[in-house]
């Protein structure tokens, strides 16, 4: 096997060892007391015989958890569309929606009173974008692959769309309406990320190393570097 062999097939294993160092890392820089901060709220109560009242909450935000998934989640999309032969179009489109369906989640955890609700919309719209391109376009990608092949990628991206709609679901019931608990919350997202970050990851090397008609074929750059061999440079003069 030659090198320009040998650096393809390392693909999938070098995206997926950047997704669990950067998981590492997050969970490491939380589990010092790190990446964390307080949002405040005050909520008012209205009653009929006695004066309003109003209560101040503190709840604690884990805002480098959304750091994590800004750099993880676009890296396990590239995962995905490797798999499954998605075009650089609909990834592009994929990893954008990804990093508005992020930024808008947290957006949302530090808006008050109904705004958070509006970025609560736009992040489920980005969610659906993703699950669009992944679940439709990556599927029409890969039928033209083998049995095995197809079988693989339909199991693993639906594994991750299924695992990644516990997001809006989570994000909705915790920071925003404060239905559960921030222990509740954090052992929900600590699930989350056991599964798309750790498991899935060794989930999909398996899957792929045994397969016998999944290997992948990335020439160009991810092999070669940029070459300049026979390139025109437009826009110099010629020494007139």
């Amino acid at each position: 096997m030659n090198a320009d062999v040998e650096q393809q097939s390392r693909l999938l294993h070098t995206l997926t060892a950047l997704i669990t160092t950067v998981s590492f890392l997050s969970y490491l820089a939380m589990a010092t007391g790190e990446g964390v901060t307080y949002k405040h709220s005050i909520v008012h109560h209205p009653h009929k015989h006695v004066p309003d009242t109003h209560q101040e909450y503190l709840r604690q935000i884990f805002w480098v958890r959304y750091l994590n998934w800004i750099i993880t989640t676009p890296l396990i999309l590239i995962n995905i569309a490797l798999l499954g032969g998605l075009n650089g179009a609909n990834l592009v489109v994929a990893i954008s929606a990804d990093l508005i369906m992020f930024a808008a989640g947290l957006t949302a955890t530090f808006s008050h009173d109904e705004r958070r609700w509006v970025w609560y919309t736009i992040t489920i719209i980005a969610f659906l974008t993703v699950g669009f391109q992944v679940g439709v376009n990556g599927a029409r990608s890969v039928r033209r692959g083998a049995d095995q092949h197809r079988a693989l990628f339909t199991s693993f991206a639906g594994a991750n769309l299924l695992v990644f709609l516990l997001y809006p679901i989570i994000l909705a019931a915790s920071p925003l309406s404060q239905r559960i608990s921030v222990d509740a919350e954090t052992v929900a997202w600590a699930i989350h990320d056991i599964l798309t970050q750790g498991i899935f990851g060794y989930w999909l090397l398996l899957g792929h190393d045994s397969s016998e008609t999944g290997q992948l074929f990335v020439d160009g750059f991810w092999s070669n570097g940029i070459n300049h061999e026979g390139a025109i440079r437009v826009g110099e003069n010629d020494g007139v």
